[in-house]
């Protein structure tokens, strides 16, 4: 992952509002998105993740659009296993949708 990569992800709402000083020296916020992230390129059309399939990844739309053909989640917070989602990418086809 590139350091423009790095400031992309830190960019978002999600990693802007944490405070980088409170990571310890040892494992500092940039060195854990480097490490422990990856950037997916997905086109419209692609799926992304689908029901029922085992996963320990979370995913992040950072351009684009995704959409689920499920009716209903019933989703608590923030944690939702692929049995509650499927996803697929809904971006034009000139374009690509990231998730890291």
């Amino acid at each position: 992952m590139t350091d423009a990569d790095v400031d992309d992800i830190l960019g978002i709402e999600l990693f802007s509002n944490m405070d980088a000083e409170k990571f310890p020296a040892s494992t500092p916020l940039r060195d854990i998105i480097r490490n422990d992230m990856c950037i997916r390129h997905y086109r419209g059309g692609d799926i992304v993740i689908r029901a029922g399939d085992y996963g320990t990844s979370a995913f992040i739309v950072m351009s684009g659009k995704v959409s689920s053909p499920l009716k209903k989640a019933s989703l608590t917070g923030f944690h939702a296993t692929a049995k509650h989602i499927a996803a697929k990418a809904v971006s034009p086809s000139s374009e690509t949708m990231r998730t890291i």
